[in-house]
């Protein structure tokens, strides 16, 4: 039978000799059990928690757009019509301020 080790590079500059957990490429220390499986939900009050922070945070600005204190959502989407946006980051940023000021 072999033996899969962790070979996780270490502070020190070399590998991790321990064995790999079963089924597993790394060993306990270094992320082989750590976590919730992927697919599993939170916890569901974290959940409703999340949601109903959105939900106020949502009454708040739409609060504040009645009362013309804002023109716009934060973080909102794009106007329809604009050009898409450059995948290169220093003319993404130019096109962003350049929305801005419009």
């Amino acid at each position: 039978m072999v033996v899969r080790l962790c070979n996780a590079r270490l502070c020190s500059g070399g590998f991790c000799r321990k064995p790999a957990r079963p089924g597993g490429l790394r060993c306990h220390l270094h992320g082989s059990a750590g976590g919730r499986p992927h697919g599993t939900s939170g916890h569901v009050n974290s959940r409703v928690a999340r949601l109903e922070g959105r939900r106020r945070w949502v009454e708040r600005m739409r609060a504040a757009k009645a009362a013309g204190l804002i023109e716009r959502f934060r973080n909102g989407r794009r106007a329809k019509g604009l050009p898409p946006r450059s995948r290169d980051r220093i003319i993404a940023r130019g096109q962003r301020l350049i929305e801005q000021r419009l």
